[in-house]
């Protein structure tokens, strides 16, 4: 079992305690961050959350954030960041998680916008020619029906031109009989 096990166990004991109990909770979603199990983490962290008092709840908003962030929750982890922001923007640090969210964000945002735009959008007067152009291309010319009144035959095909034909000039060797 390893350090984390082993402190999740020690932190449900202590959970029991009323004092500790969100301390507690918290101490657990934080190991769950660290065991990079964010859904168990935002669970045990939410609940925590209901239960927290205004002083700790920017440490659990903070941690929301952290498990959010881990799933690529882009927004849901601003959120939570945001809040902390709010409070405290010297905490931890938030300052640059907010920064860097809202950034991923607009990048998202503007990649989102980029994909609706239809490829006239973006080529205008060109896309007319390029899309005649294309349609030529791939519409396929239908093939010459034929005439059930006339059947045409077959062409011959036309012969080849003869080749020239060279002839050697008979070789004047002596041939003896004995």
């Amino acid at each position: 079992m390893g350090l984390y096990e082993e402190a999740i166990e020690e932190f449900l004991i202590s959970m029991k305690s009323p004092e500790l109990k969100v301390v507690s909770m918290v101490m657990i979603g934080i190991c769950y961050i660290n065991k990079s199990e964010p859904d168990n983490a935002i669970k045990i962290l939410s609940e925590a959350y209901q239960e927290a008092d205004d002083e700790q709840k920017i440490d659990i908003e903070y941690q929301l954030g952290v498990a959010h962030e881990m799933k690529n929750e882009t927004e849901e982890a601003l959120k939570w960041f945001e809040m902390v922001y709010s409070r405290d923007a010297s905490f931890k640090d938030v300052a640059e998680k907010v920064e860097m969210l809202r950034s991923l964000k607009k990048e998202a945002k503007a990649e989102q916008e980029y994909e609706r735009l239809s490829l006239e959008d973006i080529l205008g007067d060109e896309y007319d020619e390029t899309e005649s152009q294309l349609l030529e291309k791939k519409t396929p010319q239908p093939a010459p029906s034929p005439s059930p009144q006339k059947e045409e035959k077959p062409q011959p095909e036309p012969e080849a031109e003869p080749k020239p034909v060279t002839k050697k000039a008979p070789s004047k060797k002596k041939i003896t009989f004995v």
